[in-house]
Formats: structure tokens, C-alpha cells, sequence
């Protein structure tokens, strides 16, 4: 795989991940900002 698939896979299961936590109620604005920031990192270098 290239570079920007391992990260697009590795971002979309942190964001499985981070909705399955009891506490994405209350952090999970925070947590999907940054995997957003992530993905236009990633988006910069495509």
C-alpha cells in the first residue's frame, strides 16, 4: 500500500475506535478534530 492509504485505513479505524469509548460524548468533538487535522495533513502531500 501506499503512504496515504495506511494513513486514510489507520485514521478511519481511530475513528471506530474513539465512537466505541463511553466517553466520546464529552471528548469526542476534540478527538475528530484532530483525526480531521490528520486527514488534511494528508490531503497536502496527495
Amino acid at each position: 500500500m501506499e503512504a496515504n492509504d495506511v494513513l486514510l485505513r489507520f485514521l478511519a479505524y481511530r475513528l471506530k475506535f474513539w465512537a466505541s469509548l463511553q466517553k466520546f460524548d464529552i471528548y469526542g468533538r476534540g478527538w475528530t478534530n484532530r483525526g480531521a487535522d490528520n486527514l488534511l495533513f494528508a490531503a497536502e502531500d496527495n
